[in-house]
């Protein structure tokens, strides 16, 4: 009972993470956990835990895309004022990246998301593998993007208000949204972060024989249930095919800027059409 506390260890043997969406969850992961994972709770004082665990064929499923799978082994501990973990994650056997961290200072009271929040955080991340696996990991589906990419980032700050110095790069990408069957590719692309913004300081890439080059910042601060980043993107094509429907395509020339506040956003731009075609009566009437 609660008056006594809660002392309990679980013991995972190929559990399918997809129960997670079963008990209403529904962030779409699959894959299978192993591990020991252990719980203290006391009266009148802040839980702790441990937890040892290999996740196995991690992936997680948005509207249209799934990601690649890749094994996650993750060491954990809760302590009444701090949290820290360890991971890596693997590809084949072969480990593309490696992640740390550790919030400290953290309150002995409230719910565990707001003692998480008000602790500082210091966290580390390392990774040279394919960007689809961490792109598709967040389930965002506007857009893919596939090719190596290479992250280095250290976080400190607040979970809330994060501080982040680091670079990443990718020199082969490629870009492609289902729904406006745009696919940008030879994509060479240099980023920076600083405090809680990413700086994309370059971005070019190829679209049908043409070209988008560009720039922008996304903003990590505030993110949560139901909002994501803030976005300002500002591109120019040159003769790019940015529309490639079965019914429509549009080849267009001009400066385009793409705008999010996190939970909404605008594409707007000054173009001129080269080329365009469409197909009346293609529509589905499903």
């Amino acid at each position: 009972s609660a008056a006594y506390g809660t002392n309990a260890t679980a013991s995972l043997s190929k559990m399918p993470l997809s129960l997670l969406d079963a008990a209403g969850a529904d962030i779409g992961l699959g894959g299978t956990i192993s591990g020991i994972v252990d719980f203290h709770s006391n009266p009148g004082g802040a839980p702790t835990g441990d937890a040892r665990v290999m996740i196995k064929g991690l992936t997680r499923s948005g509207l249209l895309l799934t990601s690649r799978p890749v094994d996650l082994a993750l060491v954990a501990k809760l302590s009444p004022t701090e949290a820290q973990a360890r991971a890596v994650v693997q590809d084949g056997g072969t480990a593309m990246g490696r992640l740390q961290g550790r919030i400290a200072g953290m309150p002995t009271s409230g719910a565990l998301f707001d003692r998480l929040s008000a602790g500082n955080l210091f966290a580390q991340l390392r990774y040279s593998g394919p960007a689809e696996t961490l792109w598709r990991l967040a389930a965002i589906d506007t857009f893919d993007i596939t090719g190596k990419l290479d992250a280095a980032v250290d976080v400190h700050g607040t979970l809330a208000n994060p501080q982040v110095q680091g670079s990443l790069a990718g020199d082969d990408l490629r870009v492609q949204s289902a729904l406006t069957g745009t696919d940008l590719q030879h994509v060479k692309a240099r980023g920076s972060f600083n405090g809680s913004q990413l700086q994309l300081t370059g971005f070019a890439g190829q679209a049908a024989g043409g070209s988008v080059i560009g720039s922008g910042i996304v903003d990590l601060a505030g993110i949560g249930p139901g909002r994501g980043p803030k976005i300002d993107i500002r591109l120019a094509a040159q003769k790019a095919q940015i529309l490639n429907l079965a019914t429509m395509s549009a080849t267009v020339t001009g400066p385009i800027r793409i705008v999010s506040d996190g939970s909404g956003g605008t594409i707007a731009g000054r173009l001129r059409v080269e080329k365009a075609h469409w197909k009346l009566g293609a529509a589905s009437g499903a």
